[in-house]
């Protein structure tokens, strides 16, 4: 059964890691522009890939795919957020212009 959900979570992985990466190298003060833009592709076209196949475990009736999913939604979001408020904080503290 390949369902695509570990596909998804991986590269939504990925995406998190460049995530942790980009908050290193600001508290750090070193440059971040080279990360950006893998970061930004890394969480937006995999989140994207997910909804889609959220929407067909729905109709579908594969709660437990579904589930998983939003979990994993539920997730990265709450790294978002996370990484948000350390960037805001940073940015309060001129660690970071």
């Amino acid at each position: 059964m390949n369902s695509g959900l570990f596909g998804a979570s991986n590269q939504l992985l990925a995406g998190l890691a460049f995530l942790v990466i980009v908050s290193y190298l600001l508290r750090h003060g070193k440059p971040v522009w080279f990360a950006i833009a893998p970061m930004l592709v890394m969480l937006v076209m995999p989140g994207w890939a997910m909804v889609v196949q959220m929407s067909g475990w729905y109709t579908d009736g594969k709660w437990w795919l579904f589930g998983f999913g939003v979990v994993v939604w539920i997730l990265l979001v709450w790294m978002l957020l996370e990484a948000a408020i350390v960037w805001i904080s940073l940015r309060k503290s001129k660690l970071i212009e």
